[in-house]
């Protein structure tokens, strides 16, 4: 009598919106043979796509990219050899293009805080606008987290869309490097595409003994972004030390600083300048 397998993938769901492949088959897998050799995914140019993870859930395997997936574009998806929970291998792979489509087309953009914007309060306004093709009945979702794949996320709203633009005053509970995105949804399975990301930061700064207006005239967002600015350096005859026992961190700079009108020297001729904050310039 001649055997034959039953077991065969049923569908494949590209989803745009969550980078995500669905592949559904019609048998329970076996997650230990779902790997990056048994389930890949090519560029046009046949490079793969980086999986950030892949997942199994009863029939459904479910591969998520490390990045978005360009809209409307093309990719190749290749399964092979996975098995079943009884261990039996799939004898039909899958061998195809897939294509990544936003069930909305309905873009939005991030309009405040602006990208590498610096705020001084963790109470902001959120501003976002629909830059093309505005769909009717739709709502505004914006995620903020603390990173870029918003898997600690600080804030999730829900805002409609009026007149294709959004403004609302939420407060997160972290400083530092923050992240924002914002997409079209009308239900939870139909949405649009995520707009493009924007980094920004957080930082609440109390000087009692110096004057405030330092940071409004020398520590602004323009001045720390601007690449003609002559910032503070470290020379590079003295590069920054740090004393783990007495927790402190001794370097020479580059040119004057304004000095509180009080200030001591201690014996060894430093002077202790308090809290000192640091910013990171994004390197692209």
């Amino acid at each position: 009598m001649t055997s034959y397998s039953k077991f065969s993938i049923q569908e494949i769901v590209p989803d745009l919106s969550q980078r995500r492949v669905t592949i559904k088959t019609n048998f329970k897998v076996d997650a230990n043979s779902v790997s990056e050799s048994t389930c890949a995914l090519y560029n046009y140019d046949k490079s793969a796509l980086e999986v950030y993870q892949m997942q199994v859930d009863g029939k459904n395997i479910y591969l998520t990219l490390n990045e978005f997936p360009v809209d409307g574009g093309r990719y190749y998806l290749k399964v092979a050899n996975i098995k079943d929970a009884l261990g039996r291998v799939l004898n039909t792979s899958y061998d195809d293009y897939i294509i990544f489509e936003s069930e909305l087309k309905t873009k939005v953009q991030i309009v405040s805080p602006g990208s590498r914007e610096t705020l001084k309060s963790r109470t902001f306004t959120v501003k976002v606008k629909a830059t093309e093709n505005l769909e009717e009945d739709v709502k505004c979702k914006i995620e903020i987290s603390t990173d870029n794949i918003f898997y600690n996320k600080l804030v999730v709203l829900e805002q409609p869309l009026v007149d294709g633009e959004v403004s609302v005053d939420t407060t997160v509970e972290r400083e530092g490097q923050i992240y924002i995105r914002a997409r079209v949804e009308k239900t939870d399975a139909v949405v649009g595409d995520w707009s493009e990301l924007v980094c920004f930061n957080i930082y609440t700064i109390q000087m009692d003994s110096i004057d405030t207006t330092f940071l409004e005239d020398y520590l602004t967002t323009e001045d720390l972004f601007d690449d003609t600015v002559d910032l503070l350096e470290t020379t590079v005859e003295d590069k920054p030390v740090f004393d783990k026992e007495e927790g402190a961190l001794y370097f020479e700079l580059n040119k004057k600083i304004k000095l509180p009108a009080e200030y001591e020297l201690d014996e060894n001729g430093y002077i202790n300048l308090g809290t000192v904050v640091g910013f990171r310039k994004e390197l692209k």
